[in-house]
Protein backbone atom coordinates (compact mmCIF):
# COMPACT_ATOMS: atom_id res chain seq x y z
CA UNK A 1 0.00 0.00 0.00
CA UNK A 2 1.26 3.40 -0.99
CA UNK A 3 0.28 6.58 0.03
CA UNK A 4 1.07 9.95 -1.73
CA UNK A 5 0.53 13.52 -2.37
CA UNK A 6 0.85 14.61 -5.84
CA UNK A 7 2.06 18.56 -6.39
CA UNK A 8 -0.98 20.43 -6.85
CA UNK A 9 0.13 23.38 -8.43
CA UNK A 10 -0.20 24.97 -11.19
CA UNK A 11 -4.00 23.56 -11.14
CA UNK A 12 -4.46 22.72 -14.68
CA UNK A 13 -1.64 21.33 -15.83
CA UNK A 14 -0.44 18.01 -15.74
CA UNK A 15 3.05 18.53 -16.40
CA UNK A 16 4.06 18.26 -12.65
CA UNK A 17 1.88 15.78 -11.26
CA UNK A 18 2.17 13.37 -14.40
CA UNK A 19 5.69 12.72 -14.13
CA UNK A 20 5.35 12.49 -9.90
CA UNK A 21 2.97 9.62 -10.95
CA UNK A 22 4.86 8.02 -13.55
CA UNK A 23 8.28 7.39 -11.27
CA UNK A 24 5.92 5.84 -8.66
CA UNK A 25 4.36 3.95 -10.87
CA UNK A 26 8.10 2.60 -12.34
CA UNK A 27 9.31 2.13 -8.62
CA UNK A 28 6.63 -0.03 -7.83
CA UNK A 29 7.23 -1.82 -11.42
CA UNK A 30 10.97 -2.20 -10.14
CA UNK A 31 9.94 -3.69 -6.85
CA UNK A 32 7.93 -6.02 -8.72
CA UNK A 33 4.79 -5.46 -6.41
CA UNK A 34 2.53 -3.19 -9.26
CA UNK A 35 0.65 -6.76 -10.24
CA UNK A 36 -0.36 -6.42 -6.09
CA UNK A 37 -0.80 -3.03 -4.61
CA UNK A 38 -2.88 -0.29 -3.77
CA UNK A 39 -1.85 3.19 -4.69
CA UNK A 40 -4.08 6.00 -2.92
CA UNK A 41 -4.23 9.89 -1.95
CA UNK A 42 -4.46 13.50 -2.62
CA UNK A 43 -3.68 13.13 -6.32
CA UNK A 44 -4.66 16.54 -7.39
CA UNK A 45 -5.66 14.96 -10.50
CA UNK A 46 -9.21 14.69 -11.66
CA UNK A 47 -11.28 12.10 -14.11
CA UNK A 48 -9.81 12.94 -17.37
CA UNK A 49 -6.59 14.02 -16.71
CA UNK A 50 -3.36 12.90 -17.97
CA UNK A 51 -2.01 11.93 -14.74
CA UNK A 52 -5.12 9.76 -13.82
CA UNK A 53 -4.86 8.51 -17.38
CA UNK A 54 -1.42 6.88 -16.61
CA UNK A 55 -2.19 5.60 -13.50
CA UNK A 56 -5.62 4.23 -14.94
CA UNK A 57 -3.41 2.56 -17.86
CA UNK A 58 -2.20 -0.20 -14.75
CA UNK A 59 -4.47 0.34 -12.10
CA UNK A 60 -8.24 0.54 -11.49
CA UNK A 61 -10.01 2.94 -9.50
CA UNK A 62 -12.31 1.81 -6.47
CA UNK A 63 -14.12 4.29 -6.32
CA UNK A 64 -17.31 4.86 -8.34
CA UNK A 65 -17.41 7.52 -10.68
CA UNK A 66 -18.57 10.84 -9.92
CA UNK A 67 -17.68 10.96 -6.28
CA UNK A 68 -16.65 14.21 -5.58
CA UNK A 69 -13.64 14.51 -2.56
CA UNK A 70 -13.03 18.41 -2.49
CA UNK A 71 -13.42 20.39 -1.46
CA UNK A 72 -16.01 20.32 1.80
CA UNK A 73 -17.39 23.30 2.72
CA UNK A 74 -14.44 24.65 4.59
CA UNK A 75 -12.84 25.67 0.81
CA UNK A 76 -16.17 25.67 -1.56
CA UNK A 77 -16.14 29.17 -2.33
CA UNK A 78 -12.27 28.60 -3.50
CA UNK A 79 -12.69 25.87 -5.84
CA UNK A 80 -15.08 23.76 -7.85
CA UNK A 81 -16.26 20.29 -6.46
CA UNK A 82 -14.20 17.58 -7.80
CA UNK A 83 -12.47 14.10 -7.20
CA UNK A 84 -8.49 14.59 -6.85
CA UNK A 85 -8.21 12.00 -4.38
CA UNK A 86 -7.92 8.28 -5.65
CA UNK A 87 -8.06 4.98 -4.11
CA UNK A 88 -6.22 2.67 -7.15
CA UNK A 89 -5.56 -0.75 -7.24
CA UNK A 90 -3.85 -3.72 -9.34
CA UNK A 91 -5.72 -6.05 -10.84
CA UNK A 92 -4.85 -8.59 -8.76
CA UNK A 93 -7.25 -6.67 -5.99
CA UNK A 94 -10.99 -7.46 -5.78
CA UNK A 95 -12.87 -3.60 -4.49
CA UNK A 96 -15.14 -5.37 -2.17
CA UNK A 97 -16.86 -1.40 -1.24
CA UNK A 98 -15.68 2.19 -1.65
CA UNK A 99 -16.34 5.80 -0.88
CA UNK A 100 -16.41 8.49 1.45
CA UNK A 101 -16.20 8.84 5.31
CA UNK A 102 -15.49 11.88 7.09
CA UNK A 103 -18.04 13.35 5.33
CA UNK A 104 -19.45 15.73 7.19
CA UNK A 105 -19.44 18.15 9.71
CA UNK A 106 -18.95 18.28 13.50
CA UNK A 107 -22.27 17.68 15.00
CA UNK A 108 -21.68 20.68 17.52
CA UNK A 109 -19.79 22.80 15.11
CA UNK A 110 -21.00 22.95 10.92
CA UNK A 111 -18.04 24.96 10.20
CA UNK A 112 -15.71 21.97 11.30
CA UNK A 113 -14.89 18.99 9.16
CA UNK A 114 -11.70 16.70 9.61
CA UNK A 115 -9.72 18.50 6.50
CA UNK A 116 -10.59 20.40 3.26
CA UNK A 117 -11.31 16.77 1.70
CA UNK A 118 -13.58 14.58 2.05
CA UNK A 119 -11.82 11.29 3.14
CA UNK A 120 -11.86 8.17 0.91
CA UNK A 121 -12.50 4.63 2.13
CA UNK A 122 -12.18 0.74 0.68
CA UNK A 123 -12.30 -2.39 1.21
CA UNK A 124 -9.91 -4.72 -0.85
CA UNK A 125 -10.12 -8.37 -1.07
CA UNK A 126 -7.76 -10.43 -3.44
CA UNK A 127 -9.26 -11.26 -6.65
CA UNK A 128 -7.88 -14.94 -6.19
CA UNK A 129 -7.56 -15.68 -2.57
CA UNK A 130 -5.04 -18.86 -3.43
CA UNK A 131 -2.25 -16.31 -4.61
CA UNK A 132 -2.49 -13.93 -1.20
CA UNK A 133 0.88 -13.72 0.48
CA UNK A 134 0.78 -15.54 3.84
CA UNK A 135 2.67 -13.36 6.56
Amino acid sequence: MVNTHLHDWPHDDESVREPQLRRILGWLANLDVLGSCVLLGDLNARPGTTTLGAALEVLTNALPDGVMTFPTPLAAEQFPPSQIDHILCSPGLRVVSAGLVADCADPDDPTLYASDHLGILAEIRWADPAVAPTA
